[in-house]
């Protein structure tokens, strides 16, 4: 399994996070990922997949073209807060393709 953190999402860890190494990031994220997957992975949309990466700290991925999982952005959950974001309006979700890097 190949997951891809858009340059989006690195920024947003990092502005709502902190400080992010990419391979560190790519592979907490992937491991998260497997154990949803093997859990039984829900989805509100689609397209969309909002994955808990910490319990105050929510990926949502999708899948690109290709096969990959593409983290399209990172947000902080607060208690109470509703479910639905607006991040995948934000960053156009299945509307753009994304270049490929190895960070």
């Amino acid at each position: 399994m190949w997951v891809y953190i858009s340059p989006h999402a690195l920024e947003r860890w990092r502005e709502r996070i902190g400080p992010a190494d990419l391979k560190k990031l790519r592979r907490l994220v992937n491991n998260r990922l497997r154990t949803q997957l093997r859990l039984g992975l829900s989805a509100k949309d689609e397209k969309a997949f909002a994955l808990d990466v910490y319990p105050d700290v929510r990926a949502i991925l999708s899948i690109d073209s290709q096969g990959y999982w593409v983290v399209e952005t990172f947000y902080r959950v607060f208690p109470g807060e509703s479910e639905v974001s607006t991040e995948s309006e934000e960053v156009g979700i299945g509307g753009q393709s994304l270049a490929r890097g190895d960070g």
